[in-house]
């Protein structure tokens, strides 16, 4: 739930600022309304926040649970190529390096930056240089790379994710 870049920054807000709205959040995370409406039902139907009168706040004992039931799960590490490839270029949740067209690892790459847009959706290109810059101050770049290799659509400023 928390591997959503969204709601795990609402998270931390609100742990550092317990009881803001909607439109506070809207405001701290850089997002429209509806976006943070749509994150905060779902970390709400699953008890993570609560909400009383529009007011939001984490639940510290579900939040709690739910780290010492993650930690127990916790995988083992993953040895694939593509794994090998995504640790190789992500460091601390940022990209350190863009590979080369061609080169290993750029497609998982892309499909990492990608999963930064829900499938379908339209978003203006302000939007997608603030989602991308979060990964790699080069965003045109990857903007770029995205469009070419057919992970976004572009169309008059406007990009849609299309696989």
């Amino acid at each position: 739930m928390l591997a959503d870049e969204v709601r795990l920054r609402l998270v931390c807000h609100l742990v550092v600022n317990p009881g803001l709205d909607v439109g506070e959040l809207a405001d701290l995370v850089g997002l429209d309304g509806r976006s943070i409406a749509s994150a905060l039902d779902r970390l709400v139907h699953i008890g993570l926040v609560t909400r009383v009168s529009g007011r939001h706040e984490v639940d510290t004992g579900s939040f709690a649970r739910s780290v010492r039931a993650a930690a127990a799960l916790r995988p083992k590490e993953v040895r694939t190529p593509v794994a090998d490839a995504l640790r190789r270029y992500f460091q601390r949740g940022r990209l350190v390096a863009i590979p080369q067209v061609g080169e290993w690892g750029f497609e998982p790459v892309l499909r990492v930056l990608a999963d930064s847009f829900e499938l379908g959706v339209d978003v203006d290109e302000p939007e997608v240089n603030r989602r991308l810059l979060a990964w790699h101050p080069d965003y045109a770049a990857l903007r770029r790379h995205l469009v070419d290799q057919g992970h976004l659509r572009r169309d008059h400023g406007t990009y849609r994710r299309v696989r």
